[in-house]
C-alpha cells in the first residue's frame, strides 16, 4: 500500500509546505501502535482489556508537543504566530474526513431495514452530529448525560468525536497560551515547564476529584454532607454526583483531560531548554525504553473496569510519553527509534486519523444481525472494511485538500 506524501506528511500533521519541524517517524509510529490497539478495544477483543483507553491520552500528548513545537519555531523564525494560517491548515487536515462522515452516518440513517438503523440508533443523531460539527460533542454528551462506558450496545455513531472536540479545544488553549506567552517569556525560559506541569497537576487533581464524586454518590453517600438530590441538574452534572457510578464525565471534561496537552506542552519547551550534546547515548535509550515500555505496560496490562485510570493513571500515561517523544526525538537515535520507524507502524500512524473517523460508525453499521457473521470472523471484517474506507479517504479526499 503506498501513501501519498509518505515523505512529506508533517510530524506536525500541518502539511508539507508548511514544514517547520524536522519530521521524526517515529512519532507517527506511536501513533500507529495507538490506533492499532484502539481498534482492537473496540472491536471488543477480550484479551486486551483497557490499556487502549490510554491511546487516546497518548495522542492528545503527542498534539500538545508538536503544536507547541510549531509555535516556538515559527515565533523563533518570524517574530509572530499566524494564528489565521494555522486554523485554516488545520481545517483543511480534519475537516474532509469530519464531513464525510457525517455523509456518511446520513446515508446510513436513510438507508431501509436491515441495514438502516432502528428507532433507538438514531435518537438524538441530528444533535450529536452538529455537535460533532462544531468541536463541542464533549461537553453536549456531558450535557446530555450521556455514558461512554458501557455505550457500545447501541451508541451514537458520533460518540467517538469527543476526543476530536477535545483536541480542537486544547488547540485553542495553546494557541492563546503560546501567542501570548511567548511575546513575554523565551521558549527557554524555565518558567514555561512549571506552568505547565502545575496546570496538568490541577488538572489530574480536578480528575480525580470528579471520580470520588461519582463513586461515593453511586454508593449513597453524601458528598461534604450535601444531599445530591438538592442540587441543580447542571451541578450535580457539573460535579459528577449523579449516583449512577458512571465516569463519563472526568472522561469527557475538557479541564480534566487537558492534563495530557499540558505534558505535551512541558515535554516541548523541555526539549527546547535541554543541551543534547550533553546528554549520553545510555540516557536516551534509557528514556525511550522507559516511557515506551511503560506505555506497552499501561496498553496490555491495564484490566477491565479499573477506576484507578482516573486516580493518576491518565497523568502516568502522561509522563510516560512524554519519556519516549523525549527519547526518540533525541539526535542520537536510540534502538526503539528504528522499531517504531518501521514502514507498517508509519503507515499506520499516518493513516490514525482516517482509521479513527471512519471506524466507529462502520463498526456499528457492520452488526452480526446485517452481516451474517459473528466473532473473530466479524472482527476482521470490521477492521478490515475500516482500513480500506481510511485509505480512500486519506487517498481521494483528505490528502488532495491538505496538498493543495
Amino acid at each position: 500500500m503506498t501513501l501519498p506524501g509518505l515523505r512529506q506528511v508533517e510530524q506536525d500533521e500541518e502539511g508539507r509546505e508548511h514544514r517547520r519541524i524536522a519530521y521524526q517517524p517515529a512519532l507517527d509510529g506511536m501513533r500507529g501502535v495507538g490506533v492499532v490497539a484502539m481498534l482492537l478495544w473496540h472491536a471488543d477483543v477480550g484479551w486486551i482489556g483497557d490499556g487502549p483507553l490510554f491511546s487516546i491520552e497518548m495522542f492528545f500528548v503527542l498534539s500538545g508537543y508538536l503544536i507547541t513545537s510549531l509555535f516556538i519555531v515559527e515565533r523563533e523564525r518570524t517574530g509572530r504566530i499566524d494564528l489565521r494560517r494555522f486554523w485554516v491548515r488545520r481545517a483543511r487536515r480534519l475537516l474532509p474526513a469530519l464531513y464525510g462522515l457525517v455523509a456518511l452516518v446520513a446515508v446510513w440513517a436513510a438507508l431501509p431495514s436491515p441495514w438502516g438503523p432502528n428507532a433507538f440508533e438514531t435518537t438524538g443523531l441530528r444533535g450529536d452530529g452538529l455537535s460533532a460539527l462544531a468541536y463541542v460533542s464533549n461537553l453536549w454528551f456531558i450535557v446530555g448525560d450521556r455514558a461512554y462506558f458501557g455505550a457500545f450496545g447501541a451508541p451514537s455513531p458520533f460518540l467517538h468525536t469527543w476526543s476530536l472536540s477535545l483536541e480542537e479545544q486544547f488547540y485553542a488553549v495553546l494557541a492563546v497560551v503560546c501567542v501570548l506567552g511567548l511575546r513575554r517569556w523565551a521558549a527557554d525560559n524555565g518558567r514555561w515547564v512549571v506552568v505547565a506541569v502545575v496546570g496538568a497537576v490541577l488538572s489530574a487533581v480536578w480528575m480525580a476529584f470528579l471520580a470520588r464524586m461519582g463513586a461515593l454518590t453511586a454508593e449513597g453517600l453524601w458528598p461534604f454532607g450535601v444531599d445530591p438530590a438538592g442540587l441543580p441538574d447542571w451541578l450535580r452534572t457539573f460535579l459528577n454526583m449523579g449516583g449512577t457510578g458512571d465516569q463519563s464525565r472526568p472522561y469527557f471534561g475538557t479541564f480534566s483531560r487537558m492534563q495530557s496537552v499540558l505534558v505535551g506542552m512541558a515535554t516541548a519547551f523541555i526539549a527546547r531548554r535541554v543541551d543534547w550534546s550533553a546528554v549520553s547515548q545510555r540516557t536516551i535509550e534509557v528514556l525511550a525504553a522507559v516511557g515506551c515500555g511503560g506505555l506497552a505496560i499501561l496498553f496490555l496490562g491495564t484490566p477491565r473496569d479499573l477506576d484507578a485510570i482516573f486516580y493518576g493513571g491518565f497523568l502516568l500515561c502522561d509522563v510516560l510519553t512524554a519519556m519516549a517523544i523525549l527519547g526518540l526525538t533525541a539526535p542520537h537515535r536510540p534502538v526503539l527509534w528504528h522499531s517504531l520507524s518501521a514502514k507498517p507502524f508509519v503507515a499506520a500512524g499516518i493513516l490514525s486519523y482516517s482509521i479513527y473517523v471512519w471506524h466507529f460508525p462502520l463498526f456499528l453499521i457492520l452488526t452480526e444481525e446485517r452481516t451474517g457473521i459473528g466473532g473473530w470472523p466479524l472482527d476482521v471484517v470490521r477492521i478490515g472494511v475500516s482500513v480500506a474506507v481510511a485509505y480512500a479517504s486519506y487517498r481521494w479526499l483528505e490528502y488532495p485538500i491538505r496538498a493543495r
